[in-house]
């Protein structure tokens, strides 16, 4: 008997201790987690609506071609009642044609899609309500309002323009100062934002941010190797440092850097590794050759390059001049906003959850504009 009241004692205690381990026994044998995260496409492709809407417009061109009686812009219906401004392809490759000609005021009032298989241009003030669509170029004067772009070509939006959803390119972005970009814009070719501009989400081969001036090439010359601090841990190729770290300019750090507090990093320093850290404060000319990511807040001064993803759960900073990604090599911003200074040039995608802004900044971030 007190064989067996030992063995129950025994593997009741053994089944407490395996009851608790379920869950990591069921993980273990049947993981769920070895699969792909399931991101909706409209979240992870920035042209998804754009391309949905390019679909839109070539399921129903033909029609629109086959029922046309003029070859001049003019107001039409599709199967499903929404109306259309269709501007057909003219003889002149070149030429274009104004937005909405020969559309009645209540006709545009109550919003019509725009499909046009020439270029087009769209006056001052002009309110775009619904979806525009060219196969060639599209050309907004000052102060123009749309609600969504999709050009086959070149796309320029005047000064004080407003995109309301999304706007995308075939060609080149250009837009103009002080102007809104809600929602999305995206460009197969060189994107251009203009001094005072806002936006949320961009992406293209080379963004370029404010006024353009020349910047010189990064400071490739040897660095000092950096010692690690006594408050750093130092696993293999990685720092672990319980409080802030300074890295002195002209200094090089080859290894993967964690810094709890803020990290300071000094003229012309480099570091090879990657970074984490909760701030950041990058003195001009600075170099990251990898991934940056910040729990707070990062800071770059006039000149950084950055080779790598940007990561913050609060503000960025780019000083003027700065280079983030590379031709061929691009890379990706997030955070929760964003100030870009002048002549900043980002390859790959930016996506400022709040808001970003191309600004002025001032102290040692700013550069002096170049001599006209």
């Amino acid at each position: 008997m007190h064989v067996l009241a030992a063995l129950g004692l025994l593997l009741v205690t053994v089944g407490w201790f395996l009851l608790a381990l379920v869950p990591a026994l069921g993980e273990h044998f049947g993981r769920t987690d070895v699969g792909a995260l399931r991101v909706a496409s409209a979240a992870a492709d920035i042209r998804f609506f754009a391309i949905s809407f390019q679909h839109f417009v070539d399921d129903r061109i033909a029609a629109l071609r086959a029922n046309s009686a003029t070859p001049r812009p003019h107001v039409a219906t599709l199967t499903d009642g929404t109306g259309v401004w269709y501007a057909p392809q003219l003889a002149d490759a070149r030429g274009m044609v104004t937005v909405f000609e020969g559309a009645s005021e209540e006709a545009v009032a109550n919003g019509l899609v725009v499909i046009s298989e020439t270029g087009v241009r769209v006056p001052s003030e002009v309110q775009v309500l619904k979806e525009l669509y060219t196969s060639k170029w599209v050309a907004g004067d000052r102060g123009c309002v749309f609600r969504a772009v999709l050009a086959g070509g070149d796309a320029e939006l005047g000064p004080n323009s407003e995109v309301l959803r999304w706007v995308n390119a075939g060609g080149g972005l250009r837009v103009g100062r002080d102007s809104t970009l809600w929602g999305r814009a995206s460009s197969w070719g060189t994107m251009s934002l203009a001094q005072g501009t806002r936006f949320q989400r961009l992406a293209a081969p080379r963004i370029e941010l404010g006024w353009l001036r020349h910047v010189p090439e990064r400071d490739t010359r040897e660095r000092v190797p950096m010692t690690p601090p006594n408050n750093a841990a130092v696993f293999s190729s990685r720092w672990v440092v319980d409080g802030d770290l300074d890295v002195p300019g002209g200094e090089r750090v080859d290894a993967d850097v964690i810094v709890s507090g803020r990290l300071t990093v000094g003229r012309g320093a480099l570091i090879a590794g990657a970074v984490r850290c909760s701030v950041l404060a990058a003195a001009e000319d600075a170099i990251f050759s990898r991934s940056v990511v910040g729990t707070t807040a990062l800071a770059f001064s006039a000149r950084c390059h950055v080779a790598g993803p940007v990561v913050a759960e609060g503000e960025v900073v780019f000083g003027d001049g700065c280079r983030v990604g590379e031709a061929g090599k691009e890379t990706t911003i997030t955070a929760i906003s964003l100030k870009v200074g002048n002549s900043v040039v980002m390859c790959g995608e930016i996506w400022a959850r709040r808001q970003g802004v191309v600004c002025p900044l001032p102290g040692p971030l700013a550069l002096a504009p170049a001599a006209a």
